[in-house]
């Protein structure tokens, strides 16, 4: 199918497959829309999911009887990102555990509107789809509502003693991933796109993503297993009282 083809049928069918195949057929157009917004201010991936956005939403309004390409509608779209880095030059500062799934949260969140017709989806629905509690949906949701974007650059932590945990979480991380993979592990924390990191290391985004949710997993498996331990020792600790 030609690229007017699939935008056609997916205009009939929101099959959320073919939005992906469609995505990855403009992400060379995407790549050189928002490449000059790298270093704004604004993080690279939170630019990648409103250029997403803006896409879908040229996908939603292409008439194919009207003999313009699909790739000019959407370019047109795309120019929507100067005001949008503009107005959120001042970003959110997320705590540094949240800063390395803001951008997938931002994407998600963004696919399933487009799933639902335009409308936000529910805590529930993204706690489906991205296989997270419902408590850090509505955590997320709370920090980054629509038009904020992140602060990748500082470091803002809720506790000390969260900071240090996760600190530990991602010493322990590099233990675990092979050596190869810990500057792109870095690279993520530090919120680069996975274009960025792509090019950077000559790897395909899928590579970029399916080492990013090794890390994600190692990470999350960690704080789990301390959040574990820190209820068992408070459960010695109240018994310990008891007993005396």
């Amino acid at each position: 199918m030609t690229l007017k083809e699939k935008v056609v049928k997916w205009q009939q069918t929101k099959d959320p497959m073919l939005l992906d195949e469609i995505l990855d057929d403009l992400e060379g157009q995407k790549v050189n829309a928002i490449k000059k917004y790298y270093g704004s201010g604004v993080s690279p991936s939170v630019i990648e999911a409103e250029a997403d956005r803006l896409i879908i939403q040229a996908l939603k309004v292409y008439n194919p009887n009207r003999g313009v390409p699909v790739q000019a509608v959407v370019s047109s779209y795309l120019n929507k990102l100067y005001r949008f880095v503009n107005d959120n030059q001042t970003a959110v500062r997320l705590p540094e555990n949240y800063k390395l799934e803001a951008g997938t949260f931002l994407s998600v969140r963004e696919k399933l509107k487009s799933r639902n017709g335009g409308i936000n989806p529910t805590p529930q629905q993204l706690a489906d789809e991205l296989k997270w509690p419902v408590s850090k949906v509505n955590k997320m949701q709370q920090m980054l509502k629509p038009g904020v974007s992140v602060d990748y650059t500082s470091f803002d932590p809720v506790e000390d003693d969260t900071s240090l945990k996760y600190k530990n979480a991602i010493d322990y991380a590099k233990q675990k991933l092979p050596q190869e993979h810990i500057p792109i592990f870095n690279d993520i924390l530090q919120g680069k796109s996975g274009n960025e990191i792509s090019k950077k290391y000559k790897i395909s985004n899928a590579r970029v993503s399916q080492i990013k949710n090794k890390s994600t997993k190692i990470l999350q498996d960690y704080l789990n297993a301390e959040s574990q331990i820190t209820k068992i020792s408070k459960m010695q600790l109240d018994k310990i009282k008891i007993d005396r």
